[in-house]
């Protein structure tokens, strides 16, 4: 049986397939789908748990050949059909099955009925424009450019109808855990290069220190109640005193924090948590796990994830991010051994300690426990397990949990956080390894906290997930100081977050980052992931484990390098950032990376300077998909940017909002279909180029088009795409078609007398 794959957007969450329009009325049937050629029909590739398709009998591997009397040899063809039908509507399918053909009858469903948590415990209050969350959001330069645009080419109208489907779209899912960032760029879309500002500048990251990052983290993620310690003055007495006082106040923190949860909840988050990380290296659809109890788990996992003081959570940052000081940090060189000191393995201090605090059944205060561990200035290979751990320099090896949440694991499944849920790893010198493959460790949050600070060194950090300043359920704090380091792990690492916060800080040297996906800078539901690179000529690669969904060979899902995305039709998705202050950077990423957002999340990545090359596939460099925004900026350099197949710079699908701005340089651009300021499904893709002699490639509804509304025909929307050159120079666009030219400005349309895209072509 042949099947032909959607050339443009297979890849969009099952049961939207079959709706004619996006609205949450429309009919509902719950299948992924592709058209088939032999039979010729429309193959089912997937069923929606609880769906009218899988209530009616229908199968993965069906062909649908027949609505009524209407017959269905394409994808398109069933959409045209199902237009002329509404939720409740009863039809009748004819399907082949393993080459033999009957009917089935199906009662066609709303999709409102499936939007799970979305709509469940909305927010209190949800805003109704742009001004009641960031005032004077048109008053940035690049943004009035735009906005002068469409004027220019008379695009006001079309952008007005384009902004009254976002806004709708906004509306319909109200979603609990949509963030005011993503929000902005759906009630304007206008506004995405103004909100992607607003989150730099909030987080500092030009110019911010650890601490002065972690200081506007509450804004980015609407908490209103975070509570702000008191700074710190000075560190009297024993550094090791100062370092247990904050680990036991982010310990009592983390107890507020998850206080509304009960006993049972906390366990059965530590144990759904694993399962669904398994799920989300195969696919962002939770739903496709075939073990229906999981999937239950994963639901009540988000409801459960409402229940979070986040404020509390992020309160508990400051009191670990605190002791990221260089005054403290020069007194723990002159420590001195003490108890359980082991001069063979170099072990200064090894003595249990109190790490906080916990009611017994009887209700009475007894204190938590930890481990404690100081070792010298001797090269090492270390396997103990320690709640603290402090070096003082030397080239070691770490197997422990290397500033990770510190846990236990009991009969497989069960998680034991007797010493408490907070980790700390303050190393002073030394090329180290670390290496740890359990979910929360180097630097990493499980169900709640854990910080590694090292120093100085050539290091590698090696972690499978869940590491290398990444949390879920909680918070991961790594700072790496100085040293020409190397970063390996798989999925959810290197500033990776969901319901909490990742942050990855490197301060200076020529750094490798090297995983699978969901890494370097991703913000999964209520999550913020930060990488934050300072200085140096850095290596950002995620690809090349996970095949794509797209059926082309030897392409591969990404999902890195600040992107923010969310658990389709479950929750709404977060924020991913990286940002990366200098040097001449390399970036190579599967699908759905380089400031890539998906379904209500917001991916950005800045270069402040440098010469780079960014190589991307699908869903790159500005890009996004299904209620999103992605915002790319690179501020100087002569770059290099490759973009495979399609929606690549500046290049959106389906209410996304995505902006490309290259302030400085001889670029040199190359991207495929829906690209360069290119447009589909009711979107706007920007693509800003100020300066510098530019070389530009790229393939159809490219350069300022708008393409197809197939996903939107009844809510009266256009896309909107827009190419802006401004270097007054003799840039070469020998591979975008011949209209486009040096001082020229145009209008422009890819679909002749039936428009459904608008946009423009500006070079002068």
């Amino acid at each position: 049986m042949k099947i032909i794959r959607i050339s443009v957007a297979f890849f969009f969450f099952f049961f939207l397939c079959v709706l004619f329009a996006d609205e949450v009325r429309s009919p509902f049937l719950g299948i992924n789908l592709a058209t088939s050629e032999s039979p010729p029909g429309v193959k089912i590739l997937g069923v929606v748990r609880n769906s009218p398709a899988q209530i009616a009998g229908l199968e993965k591997n069906d062909v649908i050949i027949a609505l009524g009397e209407t017959p269905i040899p394409t994808r398109d063809s069933l959409l045209a059909a199902l237009q002329r039908k509404l939720p409740g509507d009863r039809v009748r399918l004819t399907l082949n099955r393993c080459g033999n053909e009957f009917t089935l009858y199906i009662i066609l469903g709303s999709r409102s009925d499936f939007l799970e948590s979305m709509q469940r415990g909305n927010r209190e209050y949800f805003p109704q424009s742009s001004d009641e969350l960031l005032p004077g959001w048109d008053t940035d330069t690049l943004t009035r450019l735009v906005l002068k645009g469409l004027q220019k080419g008379n695009l006001d109208g079309g952008y007005d109808r384009m902004a009254a489907v976002f806004k709708q779209e906004l509306g319909n899912y109200q979603g609990y855990y949509t963030l005011n960032a993503v929000a902005l760029t759906l009630l304007e879309p206008a506004a995405c290069l103004a909100s992607g500002e607003f989150v730099k500048s909030s987080l500092s990251v030009y110019e911010g220190s650890p601490p002065g990052i972690w200081s506007g983290i509450h804004r980015v993620l609407d908490i209103t109640d975070c509570p702000i310690p008191e700074p710190r003055t000075g560190h009297p007495g024993n550094p090791l005193e100062t370092i247990l006082a904050g680990v036991k106040m982010a310990n009592a923190t983390l107890e507020q924090a998850f206080s509304e949860l009960s006993p049972k909840e906390l366990s059965d988050a530590a144990e759904t948590i694993p399962f669904l990380l398994d799920i989300f290296e195969k696919t962002i659809y939770i739903h496709e796990d075939p073990e229906e109890e999981l999937v239950d788990s994963y639901l009540d996992l988000v409801d459960a994830s409402k229940r979070i003081d986040y404020g509390q959570l992020i309160s508990a940052g400051i009191h670990l991010i605190e002791l990221y000081s260089p005054g403290l940090l020069a007194e723990l060189r002159d420590l001195q051994s003490g108890d359980g000191a082991n001069s063979e393995e170099d072990i200064l201090l090894d003595i249990m300690v109190p790490v906080g605090e916990r009611r017994n059944p009887a209700g009475n205060p007894e204190p938590v426990m930890g481990r404690m561990i100081v070792t010298g200035t001797e090269g090492r290979t270390y396997s103990q397990q320690a709640v603290v751990w402090i070096d003082l320099g030397g080239d070691d090896t770490y197997l422990g949990y290397c500033g990770g949440t510190p846990y236990t694991l009991i009969n497989n499944f069960g998680h034991n956080f007797n010493s408490g849920r907070t980790g700390l790893h303050i190393d002073l010198g030394g090329d180290d390894n670390y290496i740890r493959n359990t979910p929360g460790s180097i630097g990493g949050g499980f169900c709640g906290a854990g910080i590694l600070i090292d120093l100085h060194g050539n290091d590698i950090y090696h972690g499978d997930r869940l590491a290398q300043g990444s949390a879920f359920w909680g918070l991961g704090i790594l700072i790496d100081l100085a040293g020409d380091d190397q970063y390996f792990g798989q999925e959810n690492v290197q500033g990776f977050a969901g319901f909490g916060v990742g942050l990855l800080y490197d301060a200076q040297g020529n750094d490798l980052y090297h995983a699978s996906r969901y890494a370097q800078g991703v913000g999964v539901t209520k999550g913020l992931g930060l990488l934050v690179e300072c200085e140096g000529d850095d290596r950002y690669i995620a690809s090349f484990k996970s095949p794509n969904n797209y059926g082309n060979e030897d392409t591969w899902s990404g999902w890195s390098k600040g992107a923010g995305l969310g658990f389709r039709t479950i929750a709404a998705g977060g924020i991913g950032l990286l940002a990366d202050r200098g040097g001449n950077d390399y970036y190579e990423a599967g699908n759905f990376s380089q400031a890539c957002g998906y379904f209500f999340g917001f991916g950005i990545l800045d270069d402040l300077s440098g010469d780079d090359l960014v190589i991307g596939n699908r869903y790159t460099q500005g890009s996004g998909a299904h209620q999103a925004a992605g915002y790319f900026r690179d501020h100087a350099g002569n770059d290099i940017y490759r973009g495979s197949e399609a929606a690549n710079q500046g290049g959106v699908w389906d209410i996304v909002s995505g902006w490309f701005v290259d302030d400085g340089g001889d670029d040199h651009y190359s991207a495929g279909s829906i690209s360069q300021g290119g447009a589909s499904q009711v979107a706007m893709g920007v693509f800003i180029d100020l300066q510098g002699t530019d070389e530009y490639k790229s393939a159809g509804t490219s350069n300022g088009e708008g393409g197809a509304i197939d996903y939107h025909p009844d809510q009266g929307g256009k896309n909107i795409g827009l190419f802006i050159d401004l270097g007054k120079n003799n840039d070469n666009y020998s591979g975008t078609g011949s209209k486009r030219k040096n001082g020229k400005f145009m209008r422009t349309d890819t679909m002749g007398e039936e428009p459904h895209g608008d946009g423009f072509f500006w070079d002068e």
